[in-house]
């Protein structure tokens, strides 16, 4: 009689099981959802001055709309907050809610890197603030981090790019109510297009001026290989044919890859200028021998910018070495931009 009752109680047991259908499946990660909207976009969505992804991801560093609150302003001065971000004397401390919630972030930008430290609290007006847990989300010195919504739910949202690949890194905290759940990250890298998107020449009608502008996306082409870890670009790579000029030699053994040359404008108002697009940053600079035009000349290639903070143009110069020094005779801009989505990959 037991036997049978045990019996009984399985063919339940299996019927109950039967009845109640396949398990749901667990709900795709924000991440993969973005993945997921990132590949069904055409390639002529990622141009360099849009976001793709603005349909289902935003980011509220400083939302639009009515003035910060008392309480925010009141978060801004409290002492202990600013001691916490180094603050305490001097500084800009910025106050940002998420929306439909009672949590706030404090932080602070600070040093050339634009680095960025944050303090998370739970505040109401007219009671004191109390601190909550940290997002758990790596924001990079550079990166643009905030509040923000994905996919209509709020979340904590961290953008980063990468300069020299233009790829693109999201980490995506959601916010459930009563805490943060677990983050994800989303990477997208790109195809790449080059173009000549500016030339001056000392003599815009000459025969060098036209030439440059024709080889200067190639040369862009090997600087950007050689930085992605390809096929290195040495002095003599485009020497062809032959041994250069003694006086070129010369200007290369006399090269210093850390100390860039001004990038000529000749005669354009300095008012006008972009120093991004106009200056070479300090980064990994190639000096080579160039034939071109029937003779050889001294090019120097490398990315644009302020400092050691660069751009995503590539800045091409070419010098006639003639009596120990420079003279400049050409400078080209060749932009850089996403031409495609290469792969959106999501990890938990």
């Amino acid at each position: 009689m037991q036997r049978e009752r045990r019996i009984a109680g399985l063919l339940l047991g299996l019927l109950a099981l039967a009845s109640a259908g396949p398990v749901a499946a667990e709900r795709p990660s924000d991440c993969e959802q973005l993945a997921a909207e990132a590949r069904s976009l055409p390639d002529s969505a990622w141009a360099a001055s849009r976001e793709p992804l603005a349909p289902w991801l935003r980011i509220d560093t400083r939302p639009a709309g009515p003035p910060p609150s008392a309480l925010q302003g009141e978060l801004a001065q409290d002492r202990e907050l600013r001691a916490a971000l180094y603050a305490l004397d001097s500084g800009v401390v910025g106050v940002d809610r998420l929306a439909g919630s009672d949590v706030y972030r404090v932080s602070t930008i600070q040093g050339t890197a634009n680095c960025q430290s944050s303090v998370f609290v739970e505040a109401r007006p007219g009671r004191p603030w109390r601190k909550i847990a940290e997002p758990g989300a790596e924001v990079p010195c550079g990166s643009h981090s905030g509040f923000g919504r994905v996919f209509a739910r709020p979340a904590f949202v961290v953008k980063a790019i990468d300069r020299i690949t233009l790829g693109e890194r999201y980490t995506v905290v959601p916010w459930t109510g009563r805490g943060w759940a677990p983050a994800c990250t989303l990477a997208l890298s790109f195809r790449r297009a080059l173009s000549v998107a500016g030339q001056f020449c000392r003599d815009e009608a000459s025969s060098l001026c036209k030439a440059g502008r024709a080889m200067a996306t190639e040369i862009a082409a090997a600087y950007e290989t050689d930085r992605h870890g390809g096929a290195p670009l040495e002095p003599l790579s485009f020497a062809s044919p032959g041994q250069p000029s003694a006086e070129v030699l010369a200007a290369l053994d006399r090269a210093d890859p850390r100390s860039p040359p001004d990038f000529p404008i000749f005669g354009l108002d300095p008012r006008q200028r972009d120093v991004f697009r106009t200056n070479y940053a300090n980064v990994e600079l190639r000096h080579l021998a160039l034939w071109l035009d029937g003779r050889w000349w001294l090019a120097v290639v490398g990315r644009g910018g302020v400092g050691w903070r660069e751009g995503t143009t590539t800045l091409l110069t070419i010098f006639e070495a003639r009596d120990g020094g420079l003279l400049p005779m050409a400078g080209y801009q060749v932009d850089v931009d996403r031409a495609g989505l290469n792969e959106a990959a999501v990890a938990r």
